[in-house]
């Protein structure tokens, strides 16, 4: 079981909400180990971007389904591969060493960018 505060965490990313967003980062980061939280943020954008492009994500209920239509309504489709992009990046940068900051620093200045 994962605490709640990750799922509001990933319900909150949305632009505009950049406050809520970061905060919730601070509170999931003191029990979570940052690679799980972006591999989770990781997977919330990809769903948001299949709704987007009008492909149900498998494995989801129709409540969440919902709730994450909701969600893709908030971006467009440039934006979402713009974080999408961004995520990959950070992800290449911290494995290859090429970046000075941790996946934790990388995602948070993503969420600054929402």
């Amino acid at each position: 079981d994962f605490p709640k505060t990750i799922f509001l965490l990933l319900d909150s990313l949305k632009p505009g909400n950049t406050e809520e967003m970061l905060r919730l980062w601070v509170i999931a980061r003191k029990t979570e180990a940052s690679e799980r939280l972006y591999s989770m943020i990781c997977s919330r954008i990809r769903q948001l971007l299949m709704i987007k492009d009008g492909v149900t994500p498998e494995r989801v209920a129709p409540w969440q389904l919902g709730r994450l239509t909701n969600q893709s309504r908030l971006f467009t489709m440039d934006k979402l591969t713009a974080i999408h992009a961004a995520l990959l990046a950070s992800d290449v940068s911290v494995k290859s060493g090429t970046s000075p900051l941790s996946i934790g620093d990388r995602v948070e200045q993503i969420i600054l960018t929402l």
